[in-house]
C-alpha cells in the first residue's frame, strides 16, 4: 500500500448521508465541538456513542484525543497560534499544528494512538486550505465517517477566526485501506 492524496472541492458539505454506511452526523458534529474545546474526556462523547470507552487506556480519557493535543498537550494552544500567524501573514507556509507525539513510539501499549497526525494551514486564493497528514486511516469508516467531519469543521473555525472562507481539504493518508471484513462494499459498487 502506498500513500494516497485525497482531495475535497466543498470542505462544508462534510457529512456522508448513505445508508450503507449509517454515519451518525449529530454525534459527529458534537465531537468536533469537543475537539474543538480541547478536551480528552471520555464522559462527553460516551454519550452519544456508547461504545467508545473501549479506545480509552483508563475509560476517563483518550490518549491522543485530537482536541488536547491541538489546544493543551504541548503546553499552549497550536489552534490560537495558528490563527494568529494566518492574521499576521496571511502567505505563511509555517502553519503546521502536531497531532502525533514522538511519546507515541515509546507508548505502544496505548489503545489510542493519532492516525491523524499534522494539521497544515495555507491560505491560497484567499481561501483557506488545509492538508491533513494520516499515518493510517480507514477509508469507509475514519476519512467518510468521522475525520472529514471533524477536522472541516477545525478547518471553518480556523477561516472563520481569520476571516477568510473555506478553501480546499486534502488528506495524504500514508495507509488508506478498506475494512472490507466489516462490511461487504461490493453491494455498494455499481
Amino acid at each position: 500500500c502506498e500513500p494516497v492524496l485525497t482531495r475535497v472541492d466543498r470542505p462544508m458539505e462534510r457529512v456522508m448521508f448513505f445508508s450503507g454506511r449509517d454515519c451518525n452526523p449529530v454525534f459527529h458534529a458534537l465531537e468536533a465541538i469537543w475537539i474543538l474545546a480541547g478536551r480528552n474526556d471520555v464522559e462527553f462523547v460516551k454519550k452519544f456513542n456508547s461504545r467508545i470507552d473501549q479506545y480509552s487506556d483508563d475509560q476517563e480519557t483518550f490518549n491522543a484525543a485530537y482536541g488536547h493535543r491541538l489546544r493543551h498537550h504541548f503546553g499552549f494552544d497550536q489552534l490560537r497560534q495558528v490563527i494568529g500567524l494566518l492574521k499576521s501573514d496571511s502567505t505563511t507556509r509555517r502553519c503546521v499544528a502536531q497531532l502525533w507525539d514522538a511519546n507515541d513510539l515509546i507508548n505502544q501499549s496505548s489503545k489510542d494512538h493519532a492516525c491523524n497526525m499534522q494539521l497544515v494551514f495555507a491560505i491560497r486564493e484567499g481561501a483557506l486550505d488545509m492538508t491533513v497528514f494520516n499515518r493510517s486511516n480507514d477509508f469507509w469508516y475514519g476519512y467518510c465517517g468521522a475525520n472529514i467531519v471533524h477536522m472541516t469543521i477545525i478547518q471553518e473555525f480556523v477561516a472563520s477566526a481569520v476571516g477568510v472562507p473555506v478553501g480546499r481539504y486534502f488528506t495524504v493518508s500514508n495507509n488508506l485501506h478498506l475494512y472490507t471484513e466489516l462490511y461487504d462494499a461490493s453491494k455498494y459498487v455499481d
